[in-house]
């Protein structure tokens, strides 16, 4: 198992995977300074990625890195965990399905799980479940609140 350690300071968060160096990569040092925060743990070829703050304009292009690298490294299956972001707009949208649609070019897959209830009700209005596989667990335990 890989895992993903992420760091706090007062007026930085730096996340930082375990490698040679134990140094963040400029696209995690760049996300972290826009208010994205990511963690992950890999197990074989899956990749759960644990989203935390916001993902939005400022820092979609930097994710769209960050997945695009996972990708590079030979990572064919992602699981978004969106439980924990507390902010989401068209760009951060377009940014989950373009690495949704990156992982199903290799033959890989992309799930997510669905944020608070208050971005869940967000994404319905943008037909987001038709554009990315949410799991269905939790999906249903949405629709009763």
């Amino acid at each position: 198992m890989f895992s993903f350690a992420v760091a706090f300071s007062r007026n930085n968060i730096a996340a930082t995977v375990q490698n040679k160096n134990n140094q963040p990569s400029e696209v995690e040092r760049k996300m972290s300074q826009t208010g994205l925060m990511v963690g992950l743990s890999i197990e074989e070829q899956t990749v759960n990625i644990r989203l935390v703050g916001k993902l939005t304009a400022r820092n979609a292009t930097h994710f769209k890195l960050f997945v695009k690298t996972l990708i590079e490294r030979g990572y064919s299956s992602c699981l978004f965990d969106l439980a924990n972001l507390t902010e989401l707009d068209g760009a951060g949208v377009a940014a989950l399905v373009w690495a949704n649609n990156q992982m199903h070019q290799i033959g890989g897959c992309a799930n997510v799980t669905l944020p608070n209830p208050a971005l869940y009700h967000k994404l319905l209005s943008l037909n987001f479940q038709y554009l990315v596989n949410i799991e269905t667990v939790t999906l249903d335990a949405f629709a009763q609140n």
